[in-house]
């Protein structure tokens, strides 16, 4: 017996030491086979046969995230199909699909809601673990630093004001263009010879500027994609200013009224007995719009400030697909992954006669997103269109500052 009781232990101790020196490590746990080396990565999208590089990060958990000149634009899990990887945006139901070959992949990105007009080539090289600029600095004596008073589409009827805001530091400039619908978000490129590159990948476009600069002026083309170049020129201004976002959007009709839908389809009418007595902000959105994107990070920020002090936030959400179920899919995974704290309601598919409905009271909806403010009576008192993020600066701040001061009247 005794012996048997010995065998016993003998075998369990075996066991236990076997599995012991066969059990993974933490980090072969959390990745047992990485797909991409771990460190920093050089991009570079083809948009009219020029390349816009942009720089990617990979974790030891196959995590991108993309660094687009001072934000950072995080990515899904990669996952494997066949001989190739496809790799989603948080944030954006596009994606990039790549072949790997050591330190280098080739492949493309693609916009699902625009498809195959969509795709761009894409190549990448593997830099290593340390970061560093994907841009080269080069001797300049040139430097485009301050306000520009930027015309797009010029001699056209769809011509529209813009001012350009650019910060540079030997030849690498920094910057974004102020519009009606907000901001062109973080821009990066380089001045060389007196040619301008200006760079941008968040995962909802990939945006290529160029332009010569010939004393105070400028002129340039914009590419937002493989089919369309668009035309700005320019002249340094420090002075000018575009028309306030306040004044661009206004009532034609006393009554504000909205028929809209939950997220799980139920309806939502406008006014309502839950807004009585509230500062209520509609905020008119897409989670498509990256200025949108910035918006609802802010007014996450004053739901969670004001709320309870009376505020309430309603999204009303225009997206891409058909079919209800898949907007309201969308909207769902939107609030989800940023967080939101207010609802998003659906209003429908994306399309200028779905919005003019919808907004008949309006003189019109010219940018996404466009803040609608309701006084406590339920009376509009500001309409403000688009918004300057945070690729602003200093306009951003203001801008927030002004919006929460107005809240806090408000709400008084």
């Amino acid at each position: 017996m005794k012996t048997l009781q010995n065998f016993a232990l003998i075998f369990l101790t075996f066991t236990f030491l076997f599995s012991c020196q066969n059990k993974p490590s933490k980090d072969t746990d959390l990745n047992p086979d990485p797909l991409l080396k771990e460190g920093f990565w050089k991009g570079e999208l083809k948009v009219m046969d020029q390349d816009v590089p942009f720089l990617f990060y990979v974790n030891e958990e196959d995590k991108i995230t993309i660094i687009n000149s001072e934000e950072e634009i995080k990515m899904e899990a990669i996952e494997e199909e066949g001989d190739s990887a496809t790799v989603y945006f948080v944030n954006y139901p596009n994606y990039l699909r790549f072949k790997i070959e050591e330190d280098q992949l080739s492949g493309y990105y693609w916009k699902t809601d625009v498809g195959a007009k969509s795709k761009l080539d894409l190549e990448a090289t593997y830099l290593g673990l340390n970061q560093q600029d994907y841009l080269n600095s080069v001797e300049t004596d040139k430097n485009i630093g301050g306000n520009w008073e930027i015309t797009f589409r010029p001699k056209t009827d769809l011509a529209y004001p813009s001012v350009g805001k650019f910060r540079q530091t030997g030849s690498i400039v920094t910057g974004t263009f102020l519009k009606r619908s907000g901001d062109s978000r973080f821009l990066k490129g380089t001045l060389s010879d007196s040619t301008l590159s200006l760079y941008a990948f968040d995962g909802a476009q990939a945006s290529l500027y160029v332009a010569k600069i010939r004393g105070d002026s400028i002129h340039g083309k914009y590419m937002p994609n493989n089919y369309t170049i668009i035309e700005w020129i320019g002249r340094k201004n420090d002075n000018f200013q575009l028309e306030s976002p306040d004044s661009i959007t206004y009532l034609v009709e006393n009554e504000f009224k909205l028929n809209l839908k939950t997220v799980e389809g139920e309806a939502y009418n406008i006014p309502n007995t839950e807004l009585k007595d509230k500062l209520v902000i509609i905020q008119i959105m897409g989670t498509w719009c990256p200025n949108c994107l910035d918006e609802s990070r802010f007014f996450k920020e004053l739901y969670r400030e004001y709320h309870k002090k009376g505020l309430e936030i309603l999204g009303v959400s225009y997206e891409y697909p058909k079919n209800f179920e898949d907007q309201a899919a969308r909207i769902k995974r939107y609030a989800e992954k940023e967080e939101i704290p207010y609802p998003i309601l659906v209003a429908g598919q994306l399309n200028s006669e779905n919005v003019a409905e919808d907004f008949y009271m309006l003189n019109a909806v010219v940018a996404f997103p466009t803040a609608i403010y309701l006084n406590k009576k339920g009376e509009v008192v500001k309409i403000h269109t688009g918004f300057s993020g945070p690729g602003t600066g200093e306009d951003y701040e203001l801008l927030k500052k002004d919006i929460r001061q107005f809240i806090e009247e408000q709400l008084d």
